[in-house]
């Protein structure tokens, strides 16, 4: 299963109705996070990407679980993993 974060986190905040400024304020991010996530320039850090999900009510056990599952089959890049040696 591959996910597509970027069209994801665009997604989250055109039906929360904010800018990547907004959302990112409200998720304790910077916008220029949120820009080159939604352009695909970078990839958020796991608990950046759940910060941001978990401004939609009921989404991130699901996005959670599909995280776990994707990075089994080695489809999402976790950058924690790899700036702690273990990748």
């Amino acid at each position: 299963m591959t996910i597509n974060i970027a069209q994801q986190i665009r997604d989250v905040r055109a039906a929360l109705g904010l800018t990547q400024a907004r959302l990112a304020d409200a998720a304790g991010l910077t916008r220029q996070q949120v820009a080159d996530w939604e352009t695909s320039r970078s990839r958020p850090l796991a608990e950046d990407y759940l910060k941001i999900m978990a401004l939609v009510p009921n989404t991130v056990l699901i996005l959670r679980d599909q995280l776990v599952s994707s990075d089994q089959e080695g489809q999402v890049c976790c950058k924690a993993t790899k700036r702690a040696g273990r990748g």
